[in-house]
């Protein structure tokens, strides 16, 4: 994933939660375990990251207009509560 505003922001996984950045996203996202961030702009929020989906949603959280390349994991189920407005 890359930024299509500011080149200096990316990361990449193969897989699993492991994966590379530049130092301010990895700063941004911290200690994966946890990190508190929305799925939507209004919420629910998401805390911790434990699988591939989790990082992809962290992901495009925290890099500005984010780009994706290549295959990757499915963004976070966004929960169907039917007494909640997202």
């Amino acid at each position: 994933m890359t930024s299509q505003t500011d080149p200096e922001r990316w990361l990449e996984s193969t897989g699993g939660i492991e994966f590379t950045a530049d130092p301010e996203t990895v700063y941004e996202l911290g200690d994966l375990g946890q990190l508190v961030y929305p799925l939507t702009p209004v919420g629910p929020g998401v805390r911790g990251v434990q699988t591939p989906s989790e990082l992809f949603g962290a992901a495009w959280y925290v890099i500005p207009s984010p780009r994706v390349a290549g295959d990757h994991p499915p963004y976070p189920a966004i929960p169907n509560d039917p007494d909640v407005i997202y």
